[in-house]
């Protein structure tokens, strides 16, 4: 009589009504217009897996690099643009009366030096 055709029995049928959960019904037939069209691409389902699949990718493959690959930080801004920033006075004062010795991490590094260390080839 029931045929599961959802999860712990959400969606099953029984005699032509679908049962579309939380206490909804619907006639067989009716158009499912349940997901929303923005849903559709990368905010679907299947577009959250791929983006959630390539970052574990990326972490499995960085598991076999050496130390120095899987701590590597990369900076958010050039190297160049925070000496910029506190060779200006008036930042560099802002920057000293909030506390900050700088804008990132000393040890970061910039793209070229951080796809040395990571690239797979």
């Amino acid at each position: 009589m029931w045929e599961n055709s959802g999860i712990g029995g959400i969606g099953g049928r029984c005699s032509g009504v679908l049962w579309a959960g939380a206490g909804q019904v619907r006639q067989e037939g009716d158009s499912d217009d349940t997901v929303p069209a923005w849903r559709a691409g990368l905010a679907g389902r299947r577009g959250g897996l791929g983006i959630l699949g390539g970052i574990l990718l990326v972490t499995a493959y960085l598991f076999t690099k050496g130390p120095e690959a899987r701590y590597a930080k990369l900076c958010v801004r050039s190297k160049q643009m925070e000496k910029d920033f506190f060779n200006d006075p008036k930042k560099a004062e802002w920057a000293r009366s909030k506390g900050y010795k700088g804008l990132q991490d000393p040890d970061c590094k910039e793209w070229p030096e951080f796809w040395e260390a990571v690239k797979p080839f």
